[in-house]
């Protein structure tokens, strides 16, 4: 005989919600999984599972974090009955960053230009975010940082992110080293001359590498050199201006400021001198004329030189009373404002000596005799002419060395 068993079932359906929040995401990021069961008997146990294999949880809402898409299904048990649900967690895969620099490695005041790439992710709408030294930040895909100091010395790095939100995580970065530059410091010893002097650049290099400097030199007249120190000698008009020095460091880094010396290479004064007479008698004047130009244009003083320790700075002196001693060459040379001296200008002087004359002998005659008159000469150039005076009392050629009275 059968024994009926009645039993009373109350209450609705076991029913099971479940969700992922967020349900995409980006490679690396959490998501939750969340199952809500209601009706059944009331009290419920859960169990997750994952396709691809690989998760499990009795937790009502586990925390994941996948490699890639996932499948994520539930089962919840009230005891006697079981319900099942599943969710999809969509995993997208981020971006790879690359870096690079048109140079790694710069002089100061040079231009750092930044190359960044992007692969991977979503492959569209790539958005660049850069960081560096100094605060550097930008959002340009290939940057540049102008005037770079060597404070811009370091490592920058970037990020980039798709279209979809999904940021790099690689951390590419690119180093770049500025390097200082060195100063130049042009130096001359004789900034202003004469023409036909000399005078000598100097060099020194400071800072930057702090060794092995080279040197550049430029000037007036497409002037060049690589000498540290250059010398001039000769120098002429053309040669005036300014001579400009690049130093170059062992890194290969030149100096940029404007380094230069100013020379200036004054003209010379022109001179020129005479006498009046440059031939004459002792006893007489010589006078003696000198002038300058050019040069300055002004200021001239005069220096005249000349035998027996004859000197003065007279520009037109006067010797009187000229004796043999004062014979030969006199030289006058000019200086100007600028204390420029001009070439060595010359007169010639000849002082002739006086002859000494001799009438002959006094003669005593009776009234009425001929005199006969025999003159002579000593000294003087020896070629002599004569003249007899009273001219009314000769009997003959006055101009003859012997006559008759």
């Amino acid at each position: 005989q059968q024994d009926p068993v009645i039993v009373n079932i109350t209450g609705s359906p076991l029913t099971v919600n479940r969700s992922a929040s967020p349900t995409q995401i980006c490679l690396g990021v959490n998501s939750t999984l969340n199952a809500q069961a209601s009706g059944g008997s009331g009290s419920y146990t859960y169990s997750w599972s994952s396709a691809p294999a690989g998760f499990s949880s009795t937790q009502q809402s586990p925390v994941v974090s996948p490699t890639q898409t996932t499948v994520y299904t539930v089962t919840v048990s009230d005891g006697f009955t079981t319900n099942t649900s599943s969710v999809t967690l969509t995993i997208f895969q981020r971006p790879v960053a690359a870096v690079s620099a048109l140079q790694t490695v710069l002089c100061s005041g040079s231009n750092i230009q930044l190359q960044g790439g992007a692969s991977g992710g979503s492959g569209n709408g790539f958005i660049f975010q850069w960081n560096g030294p100094s605060s550097f930040t930008s959002g340009l895909q290939n940057p540049i940082i102008s005037n770079a100091q060597t404070s811009n010395s370091g490592s920058y790095g970037l990020i980039v992110t798709d279209d979809r939100g999904c940021s790099s995580v690689n951390n590419p970065i690119v180093n770049i080293t500025i390097n200082s530059r060195p100063t130049a410091s042009p130096a001359v010893n004789n900034a202003s001359l004469c023409q036909g002097g000399a005078f000598q650049l100097s060099g020194s290099g400071n800072g930057g590498s702090g060794s092995g400097y080279t040197y550049q030199w430029s000037g007036p007249n497409s002037f060049s050199s690589t000498n540290q120190n250059p010398s001039f000698t000769n120098a002429q008009i053309g040669q005036s201006g300014n001579y400009f020095l690049t130093v170059t460091d062992g890194n290969g880094c030149s100096s940029l400021s404007t380094a230069f010396v100013n020379v200036i290479v004054h003209s010379l004064p022109n001179v020129l001198a005479f006498a009046t007479p440059s031939s004459l008698c002792s006893g007489a004047a010589i006078q003696f004329s000198g002038s300058g130009s050019g040069g300055s244009g002004g200021g001239y003083s005069y220096a005249w030189t000349g035998p027996a320790g004859y000197n003065t700075v007279v520009s037109s002196p006067t010797i009187s009373n000229a004796q043999l001693s004062n014979t030969g060459v006199y030289n006058l040379v000019v200086t100007d404002g600028n204390s420029c001296s001009s070439q060595t200008a010359t007169v010639n002087i000849t002082v002739n000596p006086i002859p000494i004359s001799n009438a002959g002998p006094d003669q005593s005659l009776p009234n009425g005799a001929y005199a006969n008159l025999n003159g002579s000469a000593t000294g003087g150039s020896g070629n002599y002419s004569w003249t007899w005076s009273p001219i009314s009392s000769i009997n003959g050629n006055p101009f003859m060395q012997n006559v008759v009275r």
